[in-house]
Order: structure tokens, then C-alpha cells, then sequence
């Protein structure tokens, strides 16, 4: 007689391994509202127009920096907000209600493309206008004239309490009452003592005028490193990075006779110049070791340039450097793509036209 004997089992138990997921860093990034594929956003080859967000390749808001146009159904690029499309030209646009206008709003004799006393392509963006005459979408949550973006009322009017897109007129008084103009400073200084860098012969720091009609420059300026006045002579100048012409100045700055605003020694224009929308840069040379601008990328804080865009009137761009050897104040430097912070140079104010 054999014994029985049951059969052995033998079971291998494995452990469960998650999958796991690679993410590629360079994975191009979009905002959500960009409705285009997301590769082509900020891809450094071209500027993509109606996409629904503004394309960092574009070198303004306008029409005339687009190379690509992705309006479907036979809709054109808005041209002066190049992200959005228009309605196609067999579809009847949605009828802007143009309100009769009171006897105390001031008398304006509207041009081709305007509603009221603004430009069409304001009353499409999402800046609140107010004294337009007709109401701006944007301001739709807006109840108080000191929220507005821009006032546009003429004959120095102010926007009604009761009514943001309309005016009332200035009220004549024996004492007349001096106008207030808004002045914005595009670049203001967060240190004090600048640390420079000899690879450099002179900066230039990109921006774009994007709304029409443009702004006004009331000065030039460059940065006081220790604010307390240039022992030197540095020389400021605003160029058009399209065409290479000098536009403003260029202006000699030396001594601490000059108001220093924002840390930066500031030279008013004699009479102020009009920047139309477009791409310039603002050029600086002539800093020195006693004299020294600041880049952050050798300043142990890491601090970037403050910048100032008037509420919608500039965009900035990647500033830019030249070779150490060229100092000429009247070229474009050609070293580009910085970040738009990168040095504490040069600056200016403006203010709306």
C-alpha cells in the first residue's frame, strides 16, 4: 500500500507597479483662451493671429505684425487687437444702440470706425471706457467713474456718476482749476545700487505701443545707481526696432541736477512726442563702473526692473544688449530675447495723447 500524498501548489505573488507618466518640459504651454494649437503659441517662428489670446511672437497688438491668420468662417483679424477675429462681412454685426445725446455732453463730430467718442476697436477689448457716449461691454460691473481705465470725455468733461458713458461739461468757475494729466513711468527701479556687466556695450529694453492713436513721451531717463547722480555722461534714446530710426532724443544725461524718479534721472522733453503703435526699444549706453546699470542675472538678488504699462497702453518685449565694443547709440543692439525685466537702463514717461 503507497501513502497519498497530495500535490504541492506553488503561487508567486507580484506587486503591483503604478504606470508611471512622463512629462516632456518642453510641452508647449497656452493660456486657456487660445483656441489655436497650442504648438504654435510663443514658438518663436511666427506671429499667430486669432487665436483668441495674443501671441508673444507678435510684435504688437495690431494687424500689421500678423504672419498667420486663423479666422474660420471668412472672418478678418481684428486690426488693432490681432488675437480676436471679426464678424465675417455677410453676417450683420450686433448693432451698437447709439443714445441721443444729452444738451450738457459736449458736441463731437464722430470719424469713420468711432461710436460715440471712441474708437470701435475700444469698445471690443476688456478696458473699460467711459464718455464714450455709447456703453463699453467691458464696463459692465463697473458703477464708479474712478474704476474706469479711460475716460474719454472732450472739452474737459467728466463722466456722468449716473451714466459711465456719458459726460457732463466742465463747470465754468472765476478760479479756473488746472487739468490733471495721468503720467505713467515704464520702467521703475527695486534696488538701489546697481551691479553691472563689461560683456555689454549698451541695453535696450523692448516695448510696443498697442493702442491707437499711441502715447505720449514726456521724459527720458536713465538709472542712478546709488541715486546720487552720474559722475559720467549716459545717453537714452528711444529707436524703432522695425525701420532702426532714432524717434526720441537721443538725450545726455550727467550730474544730479535732474529729478530722480523711480530711481531713475529723469530728463523732461521740451515739447513731448507722439509714439504711434508700433515696436521700439529704449537704448542706454554709457554706463560705467561708477556709473553701472544693473542685470539681474549678475546681481546676487536676482531683482528685475519694475514695469508699467499704463493700463493697457504698452506691451514688453525681451529686452536686448550689444557686444562691449559697441556704444553707438543710434543702432538697434542686436542681442536679444532677456526677459523683460532683466536690467535696470533706461526709462521713460508718458501719458495718454
Amino acid at each position: 500500500t503507497t501513502e497519498y500524498e497530495a500535490p504541492t501548489t506553488t503561487t508567486t505573488t507580484t506587486e503591483y507597479e503604478a504606470p508611471t507618466t512622463t512629462t516632456t518640459a518642453d510641452e508647449p504651454y497656452a493660456p486657456e483662451s487660445w483656441v489655436c494649437d497650442a504648438i504654435y503659441y510663443n514658438d518663436g517662428d511666427a506671429c499667430d493671429c486669432g487665436c483668441g489670446a495674443h501671441d508673444p511672437d507678435c510684435y504688437d497688438a495690431t494687424e500689421d505684425s500678423c504672419e498667420y491668420f486663423n479666422c474660420h468662417d471668412d472672418g478678418d483679424v481684428d486690426p488693432y487687437e490681432n488675437s480676436q477675429c471679426l464678424e465675417p462681412e455677410n453676417e450683420e454685426p450686433t448693432p451698437i444702440d447709439e443714445p441721443t445725446p444729452a444738451d450738457d455732453v459736449p458736441a463731437y463730430a464722430p470719424a469713420d470706425g468711432y461710436h460715440g467718442h471712441c474708437m470701435e476697436a475700444w469698445l471690443k477689448d476688456e478696458l473699460c471706457d467711459c464718455g464714450c457716449g455709447v456703453p463699453d461691454p467691458a464696463c459692465k460691473y463697473v458703477t464708479n467713474p474712478h474704476d474706469c481705465y479711460f475716460i474719454n470725455c472732450p472739452d474737459d468733461g467728466d463722466v456722468s456718476p449716473d451714466d459711465l458713458s456719458m459726460c457732463t461739461t466742465t463747470t465754468t468757475t472765476t478760479t479756473a482749476a488746472a487739468a490733471v494729466t495721468v503720467e505713467f513711468l515704464a520702467y521703475e527701479a527695486t534696488i538701489q545700487n546697481g551691479i553691472g556687466d563689461d560683456r555689454f556695450g549698451k541695453v535696450g529694453m523692448d516695448f510696443a505701443v498697442v493702442r491707437p492713436p499711441g502715447v505720449l513721451i514726456k521724459a527720458l531717463g536713465v538709472f542712478d545707481s546709488g541715486a546720487d547722480g552720474i559722475t559720467g555722461t549716459i545717453q537714452v534714446a528711444i529707436l524703432s526696432v522695425t525701420t532702426g530710426q532714432t524717434i526720441v532724443g537721443p538725450i545726455l544725461i550727467s550730474g544730479s541736477g535732474n529729478p530722480l524718479v523711480g530711481g531713475f534721472r529723469m530728463e523732461t522733453l521740451a515739447t513731448p512726442v507722439l509714439l504711434t503703435t508700433g515696436h521700439y526699444t529704449i537704448v542706454a549706453v554709457g554706463f560705467t563702473s561708477n556709473d553701472p546699470f544693473n542685470s539681474k542675472f549678475v546681481d546676487p538678488s536676482g531683482s528685475g526692473v519694475t514695469t508699467n504699462d499704463g493700463g493697457g497702453m504698452l506691451f514688453f518685449f525681451p529686452a536686448r544688449v550689444s557686444a562691449a565694443d559697441d556704444t553707438n547709440i543710434a543702432v538697434v543692439p542686436s542681442i536679444g530675447n532677456f526677459p523683460s525685466d532683466s536690467f535696470h537702463a533706461g526709462s521713460f514717461m508718458f501719458s495718454p495723447p
